[in-house]
């Protein structure tokens, strides 16, 4: 699967979705800032973002807005306490994750992990040196939903350059019950 930011830079030089990124649709029209009622992230609070999303990135970094749904169904829920502890010690290759509070409710293996640290939410390998990620760090959340800003990391563009760095804002609705 290819990483958000790689399709939203493809979009943007194309104008239109390739055949090899069917995840990325327009997004819902959820709102780019927390509606009054949300509450600010903490570790506390991690057990309300258990359940499955839509993940709608908002690219404010180029000319004009663009609101993609990029992880149409994402599965979060509470890491184990063996999840936390592994997660904690630092492997070859790998640094030690501060606080892991949230994984992907399919089985995780570091790389190309979705998970949830220290309020940052995590997509693509966060450990590799020329890989593709997004961070979306969590300001807050209300029953249903949560928000925040994102990051996302290109790596190199041509020689002696770095590629664009798409960036944000992002909404997250909670699907099926409980929505």
């Amino acid at each position: 699967m290819r990483h958000p930011s790689v399709m939203l830079g493809a979009l943007a030089l194309i104008g239109c979705a390739s055949a090899g990124a069917p995840n990325l649709t327009p997004g819902p029209a959820c709102a780019p800032a927390a509606p009054t009622g949300a509450v600010g992230y903490t570790a506390a609070r991690a057990s309300m973002l258990v359940g499955r999303y839509s993940v709608t990135l908002i690219d404010t970094s180029g000319t004009h807005p663009v609101r993609m749904t990029a992880w149409p169904s994402v599965t979060l829920r509470l890491a184990d306490s063996a999840e936390r502890a592994a997660a904690a010690v630092g492997a070859a290759g790998h640094v030690a994750r501060t606080d892991l509070q949230l994984v992907s409710g399919r089985p995780v293996s570091r790389d190309g992990a979705i998970e949830v640290d220290a309020g940052v939410l995590y997509f693509g390998c966060r450990d590799c040196v020329a890989a593709e990620r997004e961070m979306l760090v969590i300001g807050a959340v209300a029953p249903g939903a949560f928000w925040g800003t994102w990051t996302s990391d290109l790596g190199a563009g041509p020689p002696g350059t770095r590629a664009r760095q798409p960036a944000g804002s992002f909404c997250a609705l909670r699907e099926g019950p409980g929505a």
